[in-house]
C-alpha cells in the first residue's frame, strides 16, 4: 500500500485463499465474483464477529442499507436529472416506513441499478449526510423557527416537499403553515413523543468516506483521504491500463481527484437536482454519478470511542 497505494492482485488472491480456508462451505471465492451482501455478512460476521452498524425500527439488523427507487415520486423528467443520496436515503426510509433505532458508526449504502430503465440520470453521493430525520426516539426541529418540534406532517412529504427534515413543525407554524393549504383536510398528522430537552438538537451528520463503482466489473473507486472536510480525494481505477494482449494483465492507478469536493458541494447541488449532467464535467465525475454503486458512510463521533 505504501508504495503502490493500491493492493496487489496477488496479495487479493491470498486473502480470497484464506477466506476460503476460514469459511470452507462459502464457495467461488477464488474463481468467481461474489455478491456484496454476501461478502460483507462473511467478513463482518463471521470472520471480524462484529455486530451490525445498522439496526432498524422493524427489528432488522444489517452490514449495508439497500436504498429503493420509488415509481411514484419521480416526475417525467427525473431520468433526466440527478438525485442525491440523501434524497434518496429520505425516500427509502419513508416508503418502507422504519427508522433507525440508533445511529450507526459506519453506514454503507447500496445504490438501486436498473440498467437501461434508470429512473434518474445519475446519483450524487452526498458529501454529509442527515440522518436527524430518520431517527428513531430523537428530537426533532421544527423546520420554520428552529424551535423543539410538535408534530410531523407526513403529507407534505408527498406534497410539499422532497426533504424528510421539513415535515416537522412546532404547533405555532404548523397551524400557519397549513391554513394556506387547500388540503389541509387531507394532512396525516402524527404527535411526536415528549422529550426532555434543554434547547434544539443539532443535526447528526455522517461523513461520506469512499464511493465504488462497479461497471462491467471494471471497479473504481474515490476515497477521502482523511477524516477533514477538506481532505482530498482519490481516484482509484483498476483498469487504467493495460499491457500485453490475451495473456497480458490489467494496471491500476490511483490519482489525485482534487476537484471531487466541488462537485457535490451544497452550491452545485440544487443546481444539478433542476438540470441535466453538464457535458463539460470531467469523466471520473460522469463515472461517479452515474455508476456509483455503494457509498461507505461514518459517523465521526462514534468512531471517537468505538
Amino acid at each position: 500500500m505504501d508504495v503502490l497505494s493500491y493492493v496487489r492482485a496477488d496479495r487479493v488472491m491470498e486473502f480470497r485463499r484464506l477466506i476460503t480456508e476460514i469459511a470452507p462451505d462459502m464457495k467461488g471465492f477464488m474463481e468467481e465474483e461474489k455478491d456484496v451482501e454476501e461478502f460483507l455478512n462473511l467478513l463482518f460476521g463471521r470472520i471480524c464477529q462484529v455486530e451490525p452498524d445498522i439496526k432498524l425500527s422493524s427489528n432488522e439488523s444489517s452490514y449495508l442499507f439497500q436504498l429503493i427507487c420509488s415509481d411514484q415520486q419521480p416526475s417525467s423528467q427525473s431520468c433526466k436529472t440527478v438525485v442525491s443520496v440523501q434524497q434518496l436515503l429520505e425516500q427509502s426510509f419513508f416508503d418502507l416506513n422504519i427508522l433507525l433505532k440508533r445511529i450507526p458508526t459506519r453506514f454503507i449504502l447500496q445504490i438501486p441499478r436498473y440498467g437501461k430503465e434508470r429512473l434518474y440520470r445519475g446519483v450524487l453521493p452526498s458529501l454529509q449526510l442527515d440522518i436527524s430525520s430518520i431517527l428513531l426516539c430523537h428530537p426533532h426541529v421544527c423546520w420554520k423557527c428552529s424551535s423543539l418540534a410538535d408534530l410531523q406532517c407526513l403529507e407534505c412529504y408527498l406534497t410539499e416537499t422532497h426533504w424528510l427534515n421539513e415535515t416537522f413543525f412546532c404547533f405555532n407554524c404548523f397551524r400557519e403553515f397549513h391554513c394556506a393549504l387547500k388540503s389541509e383536510q387531507d394532512h396525516a398528522v402524527v404527535t411526536l413523543p415528549s422529550i426532555d430537552v434543554r434547547s434544539p438538537p443539532s443535526p447528526v451528520i455522517l461523513q461520506l468516506a469512499a464511493v465504488l463503482c462497479i461497471e462491467s466489473s471494471h471497479y473504481v473507486s474515490f476515497v477521502r483521504v482523511g477524516d477533514r472536510p477538506e481532505s482530498d480525494w482519490i481516484f482509484f481505477d483498476s483498469m487504467a491500463d493495460r499491457e500485453g494482449e490475451e495473456t497480458g494483465h490489467n494496471v491500476p492507478e490511483v490519482r489525485l481527484f482534487s476537484d471531487f469536493s466541488r462537485w457535490p458541494s451544497p452550491e452545485n447541488v440544487d443546481q444539478l437536482h433542476r438540470s441535466t449532467i453538464d457535458s463539460n464535467v470531467s469523466a471520473p465525475f460522469e463515472r461517479l454519478i452515474t455508476d456509483c454503486y455503494l457509498c461507505f458512510y461514518y459517523w465521526p463521533d462514534g468512531l471517537l470511542y468505538s
